[in-house]
């Protein structure tokens, strides 16, 4: 992941990246972004210090794609913008967030070395995803803010609910199609789109 070194080409494309989403959707009345654009226009408002513009672009992405999962980055970077913005419980649900998507992500942040504790079923939780993210978007983070990922990080709620959706990863492994998986498949959802519901 390749970011620009210079404020004003940051901004540049910001503005290119949010004109080409808005192309789409006059063009086709709808979104289509195949290259994951939205993921990064939060990050790259964080990179050119502008903290409201990153919170304004999160919350038109929760609003126009309420479905959408997101993507580590994304969220590390929505973390970092509500914790900057003195919304400390919001952050707290959003630093969750980042963590049971991909552990690895808080663990570069917080300087700690993480394993797995089993092998995951996709590519997003993997330390690889979380090596694959630019550096300049972990810089973001300064010591304080640092430190406060780590509190949360060792905090034992966090630790509770990361064990919880362990848990239920490693089940669906084993458990066939049915009631049960059904139920697992429901919590598991349920627990990354409101974290502090299950503390």
């Amino acid at each position: 992941m390749k970011i620009p070194k210079r404020i004003d080409t940051i901004k540049r494309h910001i503005i290119k990246f949010e004109k080409y989403l808005q192309y789409e959707k006059r063009t086709f009345g709808c979104y289509d972004d195949g290259g994951g654009i939205r993921y990064i226009i939060g990050s790259y408002y964080m990179l050119a210090g502008d903290i409201e513009g990153a919170l304004k672009h999160f919350k038109w992405f929760q609003r126009v794609f309420p479905d959408d999962c997101g993507s580590p980055e994304q969220y590390l970077s929505w973390t970092l913008a509500l914790y900057k913005s003195g919304d400390l419980k919001k952050a707290y649900t959003k630093f969750l967030q980042t963590l049971l998507m991909n552990p690895f992500v808080i663990a570069r942040v917080i300087g700690v070395d993480y394993i797995m504790p089993f092998e995951p079923g996709s590519n997003i939780p993997t330390k690889e995803w979380a090596d694959w993210i630019a550096d300049e978007i972990y810089n973001l983070w300064d010591e304080d803010a640092a430190a406060w990922a780590k509190e949360s990080f060792c905090d034992e709620k966090s630790q509770k609910i990361l064990f919880r959706y362990y848990e239920i990863e490693k089940q669906l492994v084993t458990e066939p199609v049915g009631e049960k998986r059904s139920e697992l498949v429901k919590e598991m959802f349920a627990m990354m789109d409101n974290p502090q519901k299950f503390i």
